[in-house]
């Protein structure tokens, strides 16, 4: 009876053991084996019950090239998931022509009453920077050291200079990008009407 229990729990415990693999390798040969057939590592391959009953479907191991291949797969789909969202925005979003271009100057108008602030801004601190540059030249010329809070004013005004430059700049190239952003939509969304249309 002892015996009989021992070998009944090996068996619950271990039904894997009375596992078949089967699968038809590239070259057509098929395989029933014990164990997953080395020669079929590149296809798919069955583990089988007793009775012959698929019990599972393994899958073969992806190359480097298959594993780039799916990711770039993946990439696509979700490149084109953003696009039908986009799209789908536009329509929504449109429902003529003038309206891009009333939304694009209102944008535009944002940017630059910015951007206008920002050069008016720049000006002053140009002309204030050239008045403490020349006074630091003075104290230079007369062989003096210039006075601590005209240093850190020249500094401060250096920094704020360069700062200005750079939002200046990258306003400018915000302009553009928002030009040609509306000019991408606005062709996008004539495309899109033109296909629900037929």
């Amino acid at each position: 009876m002892k015996k009989m229990v021992i070998v009944l729990a090996a068996f619950l415990l271990a039904p894997s053991a009375w596992a078949g693999y089967k699968c038809v390798d590239e070259k057509g040969k098929s395989y029933f084996e014990d164990t997953p057939p080395p020669a079929c590592a590149n296809v798919v391959i069955y583990e089988t019950s007793p009775s012959g009953a698929v019990v599972r479907k393994i899958e073969p191991s992806r190359t480097t090239e298959q594993g780039k291949q799916v990711e770039m797969d993946k990439d696509a789909g979700r490149r084109a998931a953003e696009q039908k969202r986009r799209d789908r925005a536009l329509l929504d979003s449109y429902t003529s022509e003038s309206e891009f271009d009333i939304a694009r100057d209102r944008n535009l108008d944002i940017i630059k009453s910015r951007l206008d602030a920002a050069k008016i801004r720049y000006a002053l601190v140009d002309k204030r920077y050239g008045e403490v540059e020349r006074g630091i030249e003075g104290y230079k010329k007369a062989k003096q050291k210039a006075p601590a809070p005209l240093e850190a004013d020249f500094e401060s005004l250096q920094s704020e200079r360069t700062s200005l430059a750079g939002s200046i700049t990258r306003m400018e190239k915000e302009v553009e990008h928002t030009r040609t952003q509306f000019d991408a939509d606005k062709s996008r969304w004539l495309e899109l009407r033109k296909v629900g249309a037929r």
